[in-house]
């Protein structure tokens, strides 16, 4: 009786350290506004870790091989055109550019200058996508509210039908993270 004790015990506290589904949603706190402001800037205007505190942040995880990037690059141009001066901040984060050990800094130079993006790039690290919830696919997408809870969560799953999110269905999500209204219907944009 005593040796299925032990193995018991194990799967017992395993379990309990298991988070719960809500604790998967990261708020942008301390640690990732600082962590975000660490990173190598490939383009735009240098984040202050205190001012993000108080805006809406929206973070996008992207890489320049990726095709629904290239579409997500121009609907964040949009965003961004839209409520600049607004309370909102894009901060797109180049993750798994060498995927496929196909690194290729022209690839990803050329990417930029093609969509001459406005908003903050950063090159991302391992630690970056840990930090938000473990990024394993792109696009993925974090919307957070200026408190720093986040509203939107989108990740293109392969084999989705959904590759990116409409600028109309950004915009709804970003007034509503603005007025601290509730999102009309969170799931519907989450993949």
């Amino acid at each position: 009786m005593r040796p299925l004790a032990t193995p018991i015990l194990i799967l017992i506290l395993a379990a309990l350290a298991v988070p719960p589904a809500s604790a998967a949603a990261p708020a942008l706190d301390a640690v990732r506004r600082l962590e975000l402001s660490r990173l190598e800037r490939l383009r735009g205007p240098a984040l202050d870790p205190v001012a993000l505190r108080g805006e809406a942040v929206l973070v996008a995880f992207f890489a320049s091989w990726c095709p629904p990037c290239e579409r997500e690059f121009r609907v964040l141009k949009k965003l961004d055109a839209a409520f600049r001066g607004r309370g909102l901040r894009i901060v797109a984060v180049n993750l798994f550019e060498s995927w496929g050990g196909r690194s290729d800094e022209g690839r990803l130079r050329a990417f930029l200058d093609r969509h001459d993006p406005p908003f903050t790039v950063l090159r991302g690290e391992a630690r970056s996508a840990r930090l938000f919830g473990r990024v394993e696919r792109i696009p993925t997408l974090w919307l957070f509210a200026p408190g720093g809870r986040a509203r939107l969560h989108f990740v293109h799953a392969q084999g989705a039908a959904k590759a990116y999110l409409t600028l109309a269905e950004l915009e709804a999500a970003v007034e509503a993270a603005l007025s601290g209204s509730a999102p009309a219907d969170p799931a519907a944009a989450t993949e």
